[in-house]
């Protein structure tokens, strides 16, 4: 598979959506954790994997730093309708009671949030809303921890890097709280300049500590540089601004179709109203 180039900006791994197919083995939808990880195990079972995608594929260097550029990608969802663009990097999903800031894009939430990676406490997982060969398993728990920390490298920051003030404002605050311990909690960002576990080249941090709205320095080990890029080289093949609007399963063939909306730039947006207009594949 060859990767398209364009001038002044990184390869692409995406495809155009006139390139695909009608019918793929597994069609997974999205590419955060969940996503990526489906779509890399699956690529390396061999099936023929399709990832759609309803963000942008961006590299670093893509990401905005400015003000007016970042307020530009902010996007809200709520009962009352959708507000801004709907590839927006930063999407906030509102109800009554809480709120939740995601991340669109070819990547998932990983091209925004902090890059900690910490166990959960073992109590979350005895309860019932998990599956039950999930609760009853501990050692499924455990290798795929051992699996993630194997993909996503985490490490604290080195002490040879400067520490971060916030850094050192935490460590004080922790003094002052009676049974609190402080530790430098492990990061999915590189330190050091090479290639990580998918074979894509990371740099070392700049210590920009811009982890939440996009790092540039090609040091955050996002699932675009893990799982997605190891999906994409055992042959899945991705699509990006494709909205899934709904699956259904149809009985007289045994498929499942897919019905998406294609938010190209300068394309009509299919209605989502009238499935029938819609594009779609088979799985």
């Amino acid at each position: 598979m060859q990767i398209k180039t364009v001038p002044n900006r990184p390869p692409r791994i995406a495809l155009p959506v006139p390139a695909m197919r009608h019918h793929y083995d597994v069609v997974v939808v999205g590419s955060g954790y969940g996503g990526s990880i489906a779509a890399s195990r699956m690529a390396r079972a061999g099936q023929h994997v399709c990832i759609l995608e309803r963000g942008e594929e961006r590299w670093p260097g893509e990401y905005p730093e400015k003000d007016k550029d970042i307020l530009a990608e902010v996007q809200f969802t709520s009962s009352k309708g959708h507000v801004g663009k709907k590839t927006g990097l930063y999407e906030f999903n509102l109800s009554e009671d809480q709120a939740a800031l995601v991340g669109c894009g070819l990547g998932g939430t990983s091209l925004i949030n902090a890059g900690t990676a910490l166990e959960l406490d073992p109590r979350l997982w005895i309860d019932p809303a998990w599956p039950a060969e999930i609760r009853s398993s501990p050692i499924s728990i455990k290798r795929g921890y051992d699996l993630a920390r194997r993909m996503l490298q985490p490490v604290p920051i080195p002490s040879c890097k400067a520490t971060p003030r916030k850094l050192t404002a935490l460590a004080r605050l922790t003094k002052a709280l009676p049974g609190a311990d402080f530790y430098r909690a492990p990061l999915t960002v590189s330190f050091e300049d090479g290639v990580n576990a998918a074979g894509v080249q990371q740099c070392a941090s700049t210590m920009s500590g811009n982890e939440s709205t996009g790092v540039n320095d090609g040091s955050k080990t996002t699932t675009l540089v893990t799982y997605v890029a190891d999906a994409w080289n055992y042959g899945a093949e991705i699509f990006c601004l494709c909205s899934v609007e709904r699956v259904a399963f149809k009985e007289e063939t045994g498929k499942w179709v897919v019905y998406f909306q294609w938010l190209d730039v300068g394309l009509h947006i299919v209605s989502a109203q009238n499935f029938e207009n819609s594009f779609w594949l088979k799985s």
